[in-house]
């Protein structure tokens, strides 16, 4: 049985998992805008990575005007948000304003320095953060793959898609190309692609098979200020390191 079932002629908005796939418990296109039900129209699909309420999957790409057909991707709300959650009530912190005040964040998060150069106060105030961002990071690559089953199944119909989306949401936009260039597809199906603050390794993935997935342009956007991104992925990198030793 495919994990998806399309109402007839419904396209993205009516389709919805038909079973729970994997661990993945909530998969759902959102519309955006009015320019739906305009076959002629290329799709843009847009998916979020941090999240305090689910009205942040669709809140940050309303206003803009263009004529793509645009969706929203809502996926993992609960696991999302809890991620999120945690991140923001540790740069919050007392702790971590010290460090701020400091500039001893400055340096962990903008320099390449392993695992032990990180204070252990950071680390120990980072542990319960890296339990919530491993989860989520689960559910971002196994969501990737269900974008991918999505493309492949044409409920998009056939028309050049653009794919958009920050942090986690960019994750799954990655893993949805590496799963693509799987089924040795070409790139017939992605136009462009944008990806925000991605937590991707340069050295550990495939970038190359990724990037052949799509037509045009593909880029990849990043900031050494991301707070956010840097607390999360770091945090998660020195926890590794840390149990290896």
């Amino acid at each position: 049985m495919p994990p998806f079932k399309p109402a007839a002629g419904a396209g993205l908005t009516g389709s919805k998992m038909a079973r729970r796939v994997g661990s993945v418990d909530e998969f759902e296109f959102k519309a955006i805008g009015e320019n739906h039900n305009q076959g002629r129209l290329a799709v843009e699909i847009l998916v979020s990575g941090f999240a305090f309420d689910e009205e942040d999957f669709v809140r940050p790409w309303e206003g803009q005007i263009d004529n793509l057909e645009r969706y929203a991707l809502q996926w993992e709300s609960k696991n999302i948000i809890a991620v999120s959650t945690a991140i923001q009530d540790w740069l919050t912190s007392r702790l971590a304003l010290e460090f701020m005040k400091q500039g001893a964040m400055l340096t962990v998060l903008s320099t390449l320095l392993t695992a032990l150069a990180w204070p252990a106060t950071l680390l120990a105030a980072t542990d319960f953060i890296d339990s919530k961002w491993t989860i989520a990071v689960d559910r971002s690559d196994k969501a990737g793959k269900l974008l991918a089953e999505v493309l492949l199944s044409g409920l998009q119909g056939n028309r050049p898609v653009t794919l958009v989306g920050y942090s986690l949401g960019a994750r799954v936009i990655f893993k949805c190309l590496q799963f693509l260039a799987e089924t040795e597809r070409d790139a017939e199906l992605v136009e462009r692609v944008v990806l925000l603050g991605a937590p991707i390794s340069i050295k550990d993935e495939n970038w190359e098979a990724a990037r052949k997935m799509v037509a045009g342009r593909f880029v990849n956007v990043y900031s050494k200020n991301d707070w956010m991104l840097g607390v999360a992925f770091r945090a998660r990198y020195a926890c590794i390191m840390d149990n290896a030793l």
